[in-house]
């Protein structure tokens, strides 16, 4: 993903949790490999979407996770790297 920013330079309000719309985003690989879920979860109200996709990293398919929700608060978005 270009122009990512390390997670400990985030923005003191999303580590604050104090407002609806910070988004993190994680992948649940399944059995083999062979399928993954993306969890998108909001860090202040806990709001949790789950999408089964094809490709394996979150940050290369939560834009698939679209929702209303998401669309209207969102704020920031906090993807895991490996």
């Amino acid at each position: 993903m270009k122009n990512r920013i390390p997670i400990e330079f985030r923005p003191a309000i999303v580590e604050d949790k104090s407002r609806v719309g910070d988004w993190e985003a994680d992948t649940i690989i399944g059995k083999n490999h062979h399928q993954a879920i993306v969890t998108l979860v909001d860090r202040n109200s806990k709001f949790t979407l789950m999408k089964k996709v094809v490709a394996k990293q979150a940050s290369k398919s939560c834009n698939r996770c679209n929702h209303p929700f998401i669309e209207a608060y969102s704020s920031s978005y906090t993807y895991d790297y490996k």
